[in-house]
């Protein structure tokens, strides 16, 4: 069980990575594009 728990909480930490770095990309590209 606690395996599969770390297992889930590194995929979440993945997820949320992904969603930061589409954040700062929207970002840079709008500060760009100014």
């Amino acid at each position: 069980a606690y395996l599969g728990q770390k297992e889930d909480h590194l995929a979440s930490r993945a997820d949320h990575l992904e969603e930061f770095i589409r954040f700062v990309k929207g970002e840079i590209i709008k500060s760009v594009g100014k």
